[in-house]
């Protein structure tokens, strides 16, 4: 019973550290995309009529997704458990 909460944890941990990763991916590539998006338009008003980008898209998904991964894995890491 011991090595399986064991095996939950080093789980539940590793799904966490790959949310995470996710996270701050998607992040990153927001970030890239909305600055490289201001330079090019130059008009917010734009945007807002073409509507967001795919790899805009994508990079809210991505967020979206490490957020649910990490708190899944925080949740099979440091769930409560049967003693």
């Amino acid at each position: 019973m011991r090595k399986r909460a064991n095996n939950t944890l080093v789980i539940g941990a590793l799904i966490g550290v790959i949310g995470l990763a996710l996270l701050g991916y998607g992040i990153f590539q927001y970030n890239v995309i909305h600055q490289s998006l201001v330079k090019s338009l130059g008009n917010a008003f734009d945007k807002l009529v073409k509507g967001s980008s795919k790899p805009e898209t994508l990079a809210i998904a991505e967020m979206i997704a490490g957020g649910v991964l990490a708190l899944a894995g925080a949740f099979l890491a440091f769930g409560r458990r049967k003693r």
